[in-house]
């Protein structure tokens, strides 16, 4: 059977029209479904690291043509679960977050570690709570099952544009007819606890569940802290929009609690703002697969097209793996990446596999033949 992995794939290899490019990418989609978060060309099957180095940083392909054709693929997707589903209108979450692709620590060679070598990428190092790397604005989509990283905007540092209007940037391009077919939610944290965000949101027609300081005031003089109903309406001073409060305990690490405040663009009871403002963390889940099982914060690349192929293959491998998982999972509760991404690799790059348990055979074959084992 030909899974949506596999149809996806075989149009993506087609963009490729070097059958020695298609060789490397085909060998760089297997390193980063190792699922060990190191796909560094050093430990890659197949190919040299000179070869993934030219491949990220110098060939001619589009990437921008795999994104649009992996979204087409989203979208079909979507469109063939819920385009004809009667009753009320499932919930699509958007999920909005910004996360560092940090970088610490000495290198040997720094000129290839862009991020340290900061005439090289004028504009994109930045510093952001401590943190010198690559800021990233994330949209993570969840519909039922369906689960997948829709855009990705860099944060460029103050100057540019906020991580707020980058994020409303990104959500204007959402397609118009999930508007029509979802209740279309979107989720932050307080990150992105600003007027123009809230006012931002409601204006492109969606609902808002935002994460808000304790400290934020309220209209008539007190904060967010002081409210004692939950689910009671709340006007900012500066901003267009009420808005509706609650709150919950959120467990940390030693066992410490901490309160942490959400607001909701939409009239709701206490206890179902609590629970939408809850669904936000699911993308620190995202996140946390992201880069310790496909290493997309493992980038060293010399140049920004370099480094932004990588952080496209390493989301593309990801959405790879998990359509396979959506064939082969049946209990999602213990959902285990490095089997789900072995999979897909057995699936997508078989020749590739073939390779290396070749080669892992030729380096054994002394050691078996000296032990009288046939091979």
């Amino acid at each position: 059977m030909k899974t949506e992995a596999r149809t996806v794939f075989n149009i993506i290899q087609t963009l490729i029209t070097s059958p020695y490019q298609l060789q490397t990418f085909n060998a760089l989609i297997a390193a980063f479904l190792e699922a060990d978060g190191n796909p560094r060309p050093a430990r890659a099957p197949a190919k040299s690291p000179s070869a993934f180095s030219r491949f990220l940083n110098h060939y001619d392909w589009n990437a921008r043509t795999i994104i649009r054709t992996l979204r087409d693929a989203i979208i079909k997707q979507l469109w063939q679960a819920y385009a004809e589903r009667k009753g009320r209108r499932p919930v699509l979450e958007i999920i909005v977050d910004l996360t560092t692709l940090e970088k610490t620590g000495a290198f040997k060679n720094l000129e290839i570690h862009f991020l340290l070598v900061r005439q090289h990428l004028t504009g994109y190092s930045r510093q952001l709570n401590d943190k010198i790397g690559l800021h990233l604005i994330v949209l993570y989509v969840v519909v039922g099952l369906h689960r997948f990283p829709w855009s990705v905007a860099v944060w460029r540092g103050k100057g540019s544009l906020s991580p707020a209007k980058l994020a409303l940037r990104l959500l204007a391009r959402i397609p118009a007819w999930w508007l029509e077919r979802f209740t279309v939610r979107v989720l932050a944290d307080s990150g992105f606890d600003s007027d123009a965000f809230i006012d931002g949101v409601v204006d492109l027609g969606l609902h808002g569940v935002i994460g808000s300081r304790a400290n934020r005031s309220i209209g008539d003089g007190r904060c967010l802290s002081d409210l004692r109903c939950k689910g009671a309406r709340v006007e900012f001073r500066s901003c267009q929009t009420p808005v509706f409060a609650s709150w919950f305990k959120l467990k940390r690490a030693r066992q410490e609690f901490v309160w942490r405040y959400v607001i909701s663009t939409r009239a709701a009871d206490g206890e179902t703002i609590k629970r939408w403002g809850r669904k936000r963390w699911r993308i620190e889940g995202f996140f946390k697969t992201q880069k310790f099982r496909f290493g997309m914060d493992q980038f060293g690349q010399r140049t920004p097209c370099g480094a932004w192929r990588f952080i496209m293959l390493s989301l593309l491998a990801f959405t790879l793996a998990f359509w396979q998982a959506l064939v082969i999972v049946e209990d999602w509760e213990r959902l285990d990446w490095g089997l789900v991404a072995q999979a897909a690799a057995d699936e997508l790059v078989p020749e590739v596999q073939a390779f290396e348990a070749r080669r892992t055979l030729e380096r054994l074959r002394p050691i078996l033949e000296a032990r009288g084992m046939a091979c």
